[in-house]
């Protein structure tokens, strides 16, 4: 995952573990490398701030500064956490359960009874999720300063794998085992175009 406009990558390297790397001869490779073990990994999406760390912590959060990074604060998680996603200023995290503040881990809006599959920040205050039931999958758009529903949609029975919130804050994508993308309304959670993507589970 490209990090900003300063050429730094955030990937994973091997097993556990994921490398930042700063890019500064994009045909030798050469640049900076930090090697850090986690399993979750995330960066704002305005590019400034990214977190890492394993599923039972530390996590670090770190910010892009002057070209260089900067460690703003490191804390590990009250429960173990399989979803990491950054808002798009970097200060609070989805978790799953949880809304969490980025540089305390304390506990903002409880997000508990929900069978999350996936889910992402669409827009400064709300998170699409991913949600199955019995047999069938569901999209639901959240007020995350509350937890609340705000509106919800049925998918059928394909189940949904990833969701990305676009850049403008109104949209997002949705991808699954049916190998199709498709773009969505936010706040309707209609589909505005579809396409197939893949010749297997996106």
């Amino acid at each position: 995952e490209f990090w900003g406009a300063d050429d730094w990558l955030l990937f994973a390297a091997d097993g556990p573990r994921v490398e930042l790397r700063q890019l500064l001869d994009a045909g030798s490779g050469a640049g900076r490398t930090t090697r850090l073990s986690a399993y979750c990994t995330d960066v704002s999406q305005n590019g400034q701030r990214a977190i890492a760390g394993g599923s039972r912590g530390p996590w670090t959060l770190m910010e892009r500064q002057d070209g260089d990074l900067r460690e703003l604060a490191a804390w590990s998680p009250a429960q173990p956490s399989r979803l990491t996603r950054l808002d798009r200023e970097g200060r609070r995290i989805w978790t799953g359960p949880d809304i969490l503040d980025a540089m305390t881990g304390r506990k903002l809006v409880s997000l508990t009874g929900r069978a999350v599959t996936t889910g992402d920040w669409v827009g400064t205050n709300h998170l699409v999720l991913a949600e199955r039931q019995d047999t069938r999958n569901w999209l639901r758009l959240v007020d995350a300063t509350t937890g609340d529903n705000v509106s919800s949609r049925s998918t059928g029975h394909s189940r949904i794998l990833s969701v990305v919130g676009g850049p403008d804050g109104r949209t997002f994508a949705e991808a699954g085992h049916d190998r199709y993308v498709r773009i969505r309304d936010r706040d309707s959670l209609t589909v505005r175009r579809e396409f197939r993507a893949h010749d297997a589970p996106v």
